[in-house]
């Protein structure tokens, strides 16, 4: 088991938005001949949260990236 963040950025009706996801995803795999094979992948959000992002947020999302 594993749990993954991510934030994903939209626009939707001329406004932008973050979605902060987080979620759970457990696998069952099975060694065959050296390989492992995934034989079940379950994926659950666990949390999401979506805000309109500002304009000075969003330059201060662009200034982080440099």
């Amino acid at each position: 088991r594993r749990v993954l963040f991510r934030s994903f950025y939209y626009e939707e009706d001329g406004k932008k938005f973050r979605s902060d996801l987080k979620w759970l995803e457990s696998v069952y795999m099975v060694k065959r001949n050296d390989q492992w094979k995934i034989k079940f992948l379950q994926s659950d959000d666990v949390s999401r949260e979506t805000t309109e992002v500002t304009v000075s947020a969003e330059t201060e999302i662009k200034d982080k990236s440099n």
